[in-house]
């Protein structure tokens, strides 16, 4: 009698997991890359200035959790993916791309030197880097570059442009990799979090009031358009100039920083060197 029981219950599990749907059963919480990320990206009880940056080399050794959360990525399908909010969209494909970008890194750790043009420890020593490296998101291969420009740009950088703050190139000019992963529920504070991080190094913003001028990330000036939604600058004839839109953009965003009569921005050079903790 008790092993009938057994197996009834057995199978009343089994077509209750089966009867709830794959979106559902999906966990918004990304746990999994959370585990990943408070084991191996350094935070502010080891030092200031490694605070974001990653333990590649201690993550190259196990990284099964990260292969796990890889494939929860990719089993699941696009008609279920269709069924999240807007900010689990939002947030399944910013950590998507910090994941990918993390496992292209492992697969290629450590770096051999190509080219003398770039830091010996750095992406940009493996070709191609961006347009190479695959991976099965939603049932489908996508490249860094894919994800960066058809969907995260395109879908949500352009109305919110923060999210350039959260996306981690896998270099030290990039922002901060947190610490736990990017969730719907908590999805705005993060991305504030993220933007005001990046924007308090001194690397990324730099205020001159005596020559009216600010100096910024790279960032800005290879994305200029993403800002112009939120700087919500009137559409004229012609139209404003890219640095015109980031300026506009960042006085609106930080008006007790950046000086009022502030008009020149010039761009930092950006640090490609790998955002590795050692």
């Amino acid at each position: 009698m008790a092993r009938i029981v057994a197996t009834a219950l057995i199978v009343f599990v089994i077509v209750l997991g089966l009867s709830v749907p794959a979106y559902a059963r999906f966990d918004q919480t990304h746990s999994l890359f959370s585990k990943c990320l408070s084991k191996y990206v350094c935070t502010n009880k080891t030092a200031r200035n490694n605070r974001g940056l990653v333990k590649y080399a201690d993550w190259q050794k196990d990284s099964k959790n990260l292969d796990l959360y890889l494939n929860s990525l990719s089993v699941l399908t696009e008609k279920e993916f269709d069924k999240f909010s807007d900010k689990e969209k939002e947030a399944f494909w910013i950590n998507a791309y910090n994941a990918c970008a993390i496992k292209a890194v492992l697969r290629n750790y450590p770096f051999k030197q190509t080219n003398k043009y770039n830091p010996a420890n750095s992406i940009q020593q493996i070709e191609n880097f961006w347009e190479k490296e695959k991976f099965k998101v939603l049932g489908r291969d996508y490249t860094l570059y894919e994800m960066e420009h058809a969907i995260l740009r395109k879908q949500f950088a352009c109305h919110d442009p923060r999210v350039h703050f959260a996306v981690v190139a896998a270099a030290k000019g990039a922002p901060e990799l947190p610490d736990s992963a990017y969730v719907a529920a908590r999805l705005d504070s993060q991305l504030e979090d993220s933007i005001d991080d990046f924007m308090a190094r001194r690397e990324n913003l730099t205020i001159d009031p005596s020559k009216k001028l600010i100096r910024i990330s790279q960032i800005f000036k290879w994305f200029p358009l993403d800002f112009s939604e939120a700087a919500h600058l009137e559409k004229r004839n012609p139209p404003p100039s890219d640095d015109e839109i980031v300026l506009v953009y960042l006085k609106k965003k930080y008006p007790h920083v950046i000086p009022k009569d502030t008009a020149r921005v010039i761009y930092s050079d950006f640090n490609w060197e790998l955002n590795e903790c050692k």
